[in-house]
């Protein structure tokens, strides 16, 4: 349609004559694209929820909303002032070390999501995590002041991080 006004808009973008050969390359590339995608036929935005890519789509943003649910954002953004309030020296070291936890920890998921596969490992992370869980609410409903309490309150954090960031 709008051929004169394309090479116009890409002239000033690229910051070349009209007539440059390399402009005229490009716009021949981009004319010969869109007639490609015109000869695919119409397409509308209610295709993405049809069929097997719905399935797909409503799969991926439901993932990442259950991601968001597992609570590893508070130990990241709230790790500093839980850690104190829960009675632990030094809270910003173990934010530090929650934090070095949670990179290292995704080198296995690299691996493991090749040797087991994206459901068995994502299942076998929300598993863990949800044991990691239960024992840090248990270890912090008990006997909150205990130092003994409060190491395996760092400890089950740390694995939770393990098996988020190998898993989801």
């Amino acid at each position: 349609g709008k051929h004169e006004k394309a090479a116009k808009s890409l002239s000033r973008l690229r910051r070349l004559d009209v007539d440059h050969p390399a402009l005229v390359e490009e716009l021949a590339e981009v004319r010969a694209n869109h007639e490609y995608e015109m000869s695919l036929g119409k397409a509308s935005y209610v295709d993405i929820v049809r069929g097997t890519v719905g399935k797909r789509l409503a799969t991926g943003c439901l993932l990442q909303a259950l991601q968001q649910l597992t609570g590893v954002n508070f130990i990241f953004y709230y790790g500093t002032s839980f850690f104190n309030n829960a009675g632990i020296e030094n809270p910003f070291i173990v934010s530090v070390i929650t934090g070095v936890v949670n990179v290292a920890s995704t080198v296995p998921g690299l691996y493991l999501v090749e040797k087991w596969g994206r459901r068995p490992l994502l299942l076998f992370g929300a598993v863990g995590m949800f044991v990691c869980q239960y024992i840090v609410a248990i270890a912090g409903t008990v006997d909150p002041d205990n130092t003994a309490t409060n190491k395996v309150l760092i400890a089950f954090v740390c694995i939770y991080i393990f098996f988020f960031a190998s898993s989801w």
